[in-house]
This record gives structure tokens, C-alpha cells and sequence, in this order.
């Protein structure tokens, strides 16, 4: 999960010298903890819990969202006190701040979280703040700190409301760049059909990661075209000589003993 308020973390990346592979030494959680993400998930080794409900969240108006590159992935930042996330495994009501993805530099892998093994072509993460905190950055590293609803997207039929995005990342094609969006953005609109999930605590998937994710994965991927994920594949990272920003994602954590659950809508 790339948040604009760690770039201070520069040194990290998804390279051969400053990848996933290399996070265990720069942040010993990734070794240590207990709660990292992503994860595997095999759908016979759910818990399915009668007792979880469906999640409900509202955007507001979506109009003047900024849309920025930040050398980890594209990025829209949300206005927080017009968000509210709901419900499902909750505890209290979360704001919405940012939406960003992960993707491959080719069909069959890209996603974060995988099931049975299987990768999907990118993952969106739309992620949210625990409201009795005065802020995400004061609720970043609290075991209830953050919600993301996690979005699984395969290769497919042409997405019309992300094309409101795809349309503008030719404008944000190096890290800094930013633009304001002139359409209004309903990130509910993203959302799969279906509103059945997973859910487990987990952690973010970028440094620092911490373990303060509530973990809301979708069990039904949405579709994007070829050309709205190409327009993701060609932006640049802005460091390591300029690289396109292909493959950002960490690999699958083993899920030491923790309980994954399963609402089935």
C-alpha cells in the first residue's frame, strides 16, 4: 500500500537492490512480525462467519481529488471528512484518504494477495482511517488504525468508470507529477457486483509495514481493458534510471496462525 506520507522511506522500491526481498533487512518487521500482507488465500481453509455483515461505504461528491504519481504507484487522495466505510468486520466508522494499485508488467501476475496461488493482474486498494484517531498518519501504526477494501482486477472488458483515471495518467507519467481531476470519481463504482469478502488482519504492504490493516479483500475481481492497464504499465517510477513502473507488488507472507474469514453476500 503506497502511502504519501512515508516517502520519507526512500530507499525501498520494488528493484533488484531495493525490492521485497531486501525489506526484511531495511524493516525487521517484515521478518518479525506476525500480520503481514499480503497473503495466499485458499477458499477451503475459510472460516465462513455467519456473524459478519456487508460493508457499506460512501465517497461524497468526488470532485476535486488530486491524482498523483508517487514513484510507487498512481495515487488519488480522497477528502476524508466526506467518506465513511462501514460495517463488515468494523469496529466504529473509518474515512477513506487514498486510492492507489499494484500491477505486472504483463498478464498472470500483479496482484498482491493471490488465491489458491493464482495472481491477478493488478489489485486497487482504497484505503481508510479508524475515525477515533485525529488522522491516518496517527492512526498508522495502530493495531486498529487502517481498513483498505481490496479490489482484484483481471484483463478484460473496458471499465467505464476507471477510465476516468486511465484517461489522465499520461498527465502524472513521473514520480511527482500531480493533476487535479476535472470529472467527478465515485470509487464505489469500483467496486465488484458481487460484495462478498475476506477479512483478516494484516499489515501494510509497503514500508513501513506496519500491522494496523484491516484486511477487506473482495472475492470477486472486477475487469479492466488491455488499454486501461497499459496506460498503469506506462508510467515511470522516476528513479533507477527511469523505469517503468511494472511489477509492484510484495510477495505472499505466510499467514502464521491467523484466521482468515469469509462473507458470502
Amino acid at each position: 500500500m503506497a502511502l504519501d506520507f512515508i516517502n520519507k522511506f526512500i530507499k525501498w522500491g520494488y528493484g533488484e537492490h531495493n525490492g521485497p526481498h531486501k525489506w526484511e533487512t531495511m524493516f525487521p518487521i517484515a521478518a518479525q512480525g506476525v500480520r503481514q500482507s499480503p497473503i495466499n488465500i485458499i477458499e477451503e481453509e475459510v472460516e465462513k462467519d455467519s456473524n459478519l455483515h456487508p460493508v457499506s461505504c460512501s465517497y461524497g461528491d468526488g470532485e476535486y481529488n488530486r491524482l498523483e504519481n508517487t514513484g510507487a504507484s498512481w495515487q488519488l487522495h480522497l477528502w476524508p471528512e466526506e467518506t465513511s466505510l462501514t460495517g463488515g468486520p468494523l469496529h466504529g466508522e473509518y474515512e477513506g484518504f487514498q486510492i492507489h494499485a499494484h500491477w505486472g508488467s504483463e498478464p498472470g501476475r500483479g496482484s498482491e494477495h493471490t488465491i489458491r496461488g493464482r495472481a491477478f493482474d493488478a489489485e486497487i486498494h482504497i484505503v481508510h482511517y479508524n475515525k477515533k484517531y485525529a488522522n491516518a498518519g496517527e492512526a498508522l501504526n495502530q493495531e486498529d488504525g487502517l481498513a483498505v477494501l481490496g479490489i482484484l482486477v483481471k484483463e478484460g472488458k473496458h471499465h467505464p468508470h476507471f477510465q476516468i483515471l486511465a484517461s489522465q495518467l499520461h498527465k502524472i507519467m513521473v514520480s511527482g507529477d500531480e493533476i487535479i481531476l476535472d470529472e467527478t470519481f465515485d470509487p464505489t463504482l469500483l467496486l465488484p457486483q458481487d460484495r462478498g469478502y475476506f477479512t483478516y488482519p494484516g499489515s501494510l504492504t509497503t514500508p513501513p509495514l506496519y500491522e494496523s490493516v484491516t484486511w477487506i479483500l473482495f472475492n470477486n475481481n472486477i475487469e479492466l481493458s488491455a488499454e486501461q492497464l497499459k496506460e498503469m504499465r506506462n508510467l515511470m517510477t522516476g528513479c533507477e534510471r527511469k523505469k517503468y513502473m511494472v511489477d509492484n507488488y510484495r510477495p505472499v507472507n505466510d499467514h502464521k496462525g491467523r484466521c482468515i474469514r469469509q462473507f458470502c453476500s
